[in-house]
């Protein structure tokens, strides 16, 4: 028999089962409604222990490096991170220990954020209190520049400004001479002028930096400037020679020897010209041509007041054929000019000064009045291209070939270039002797030495 066959059944009425479940439930407020969610608690975070709050140490001057001290933070370990700000606002990606103070934040406090993170623990945050204002930098190096070249008119100087920092550092430069300021000498170089001769120079180096203290520095004196060396004028006699260096100016011969031919070396010598120092009231590169007035004598003559193309308006009426009078030696004089300024080889002729050079050596006619009809061709083709001109010779010469000029020539108020000095002390004094013409100026004079012609400027 099985077991289940042995155990008698309760008989108990269905009724009873009802009232004891129902004896068995727990009692609740009407209102309170089943939570069918299982409820689970969590546990708050623990503080971290009462953090400190961080110092800043360094110097407060840009260009120096602040450092954070954060104090001690528990429970250990606690990491620990930073923020710098310049008077409130994030430093971008100031984000270390340290800070270095940059130009940008010269003028403002700073401070420092440092946070603390630890794994079931509140992040906590504490701030420093501000800095002071962080002072401006200071430049250096910042060295006492110094003076490089000759200390003479017309040559270079050049300051060697030496290396500033933190780079970059923008430089401006200041000459001055015997502590005066040269007004415009603001470049690392300079070309000393006539008025600065017998007096010292200095240049004085400015440094600028964003955030840094400006700072300035002055170079010793040089020697006493110098005055300028004289100035040299060659031509056809002197194509293939060595050509003398250091000229403060030069003036070059178009010609070779007529005012109908061209100087063969004339390209050579204007690149040799190019190199005069300057310095005096004299241009860089001057041209000086033949000149003469040879008559129907000559290689060519003009028949009438047309050349190249183009009728002259002459004031000594009209040029004809065999006449040698004023008329045609003004066109004489004017043809001469133009084949001087346009086939000679002379790029952009405007930009010179033309010196005639009349000498007895040339064929002139025996009226002067013609002879100076024919330099006042020269000079008004000269200045139709916007040219100027001045007048060589001695005034023995002048006189025998031209003679007195009436003040309503354009030859009248032409610069004079004397010859026939011995010596530069001779040239000197030439330069207060009487002009060729009534209206002129003398501002140049002629000697020789060494086989040159040297001249001396008289402005």
């Amino acid at each position: 028999m099985l077991l289940f066959d042995r155990v008698r059944p309760l008989s108990i009425p269905l009724f009873l089962v009802v009232v004891m479940m129902l004896c068995l439930a727990p009692l609740a407020p009407a209102s309170a409604a089943p939570d069918m969610t299982t409820a689970v608690r969590v546990a708050s975070a623990a503080p971290l222990k009462t953090p400190p709050v961080p110092t800043v140490t360094g110097k407060t001057k840009v260009g120096y490096t602040l450092t954070a001290v954060p104090g001690i933070w528990g429970p250990s370990p606690v990491t620990l991170k930073y923020q710098w700000k310049a008077n409130g606002v994030v430093v971008i990606g100031a984000t270390a220990a340290t800070y270095k103070l940059a130009a940008a934040q010269a003028g403002k406090a700073l401070t420092v954020t440092v946070t603390g993170t630890k794994a079931g623990y509140t992040t906590a945050s504490k701030t420093s209190t501000p800095t002071a204002a962080i002072a401006a930098g200071s430049l250096g190096p910042a060295p006492v520049p110094t003076i490089t070249g000759m200390t003479k008119v017309g040559y270079t100087l050049t300051a060697v400004p030496g290396i500033w920092g933190p780079a970059p550092v923008t430089l401006k430069y200041q000459w001055k001479a015997n502590g005066v300021v040269v007004m415009d000498a603001t470049a690392a170089t300079y070309k000393p002028a006539a008025a600065q001769t017998g007096k010292a120079l200095t240049v004085t180096v400015t440094g600028t930096k964003a955030g840094y203290t400006t700072a300035a520095r002055t170079s010793a004196g040089t020697a006493a400037v110098t005055p300028a060396g004289p100035g040299v004028d060659v031509s056809w006699p002197q194509c293939g020679k060595p050509l003398p260096k250091g000229q403060s100016f030069a003036i070059i011969g178009v010609n070779n020897g007529l005012a109908n031919n061209t100087n063969s070396c004339l390209a050579t010598q204007l690149s040799w010209a190019a190199t005069s120092t300057g310095g005096t009231g004299q241009p860089l590169v001057a041209l000086y041509v033949n000149t003469g007035n040879p008559g129907t004598a000559g290689s060519w003559w003009p028949i009438s007041n047309t050349y190249a193309g183009k009728t002259v308006a002459n004031p000594y009426g009209q040029c004809t054929k065999g006449s040698v009078g004023s008329a045609c030696s003004y066109m004489y004089g004017y043809a001469k000019a133009y084949d001087d300024a346009n086939i000679r080889g002379v790029k952009n002729p405007a930009s010179y000064t033309w010196w005639l050079d009349v000498e007895t050596e040339n064929s002139w006619s025996t009226n002067k009045a013609a002879n100076r009809a024919d330099l006042e061709g020269m000079a008004t083709y000269f200045a139709s291209i916007g040219a100027k001109t001045g007048l060589y010779s001695t005034g023995y010469q002048w006189a025998q070939i031209v003679g007195a000029v009436p003040s309503t020539s354009s030859l009248y108020a032409q610069r004079s270039w004397l010859a026939g000095g011995s010596s530069l002390q001779n040239a000197s004094s030439m330069c207060s002797a009487a002009p060729l013409t009534g209206g002129g100026k003398v501002t140049m004079a002629q000697y020789i030495s060494g086989g040159f012609d040297y001249n001396k400027s008289c402005i």
